[in-house]
């Protein structure tokens, strides 16, 4: 009867530890699904930046050849208005 009285108390500290155990791996488990999505977002985010520094650096070249063609432009108006000075100067 000593067995038995044990054997019930042992199932039942089973039972009492196999249920906080479960609800550990369901917590778990739903970590695990909410930094997966989170991971998801921020691949998406990394995916968005890249393209917005594609783009920026696209730009930014652009913006440079733009700076160069008007440097050019610059020192062709001054060539030309010098030339012209020395023309009406002699």
């Amino acid at each position: 009867m000593a067995d038995s009285a044990s054997e019930s108390d042992s199932s039942s500290v089973d039972g009492l530890y196999s249920a906080p155990v479960s609800l550990t791996r369901e917590q778990f488990q739903k970590r695990i699904e909410s930094l997966q999505q989170e991971n998801k977002v921020l691949k998406l985010e990394v995916e968005t930046y890249k393209f917005r520094v594609k783009s920026l650096q696209e730009e930014n070249k652009y913006l440079r050849q733009v700076s160069v063609n008007i440097q050019a432009k610059a020192e062709q108006e001054e060539e030309f208005i010098s030339n012209l000075l020395l023309k009406n100067s002699t």
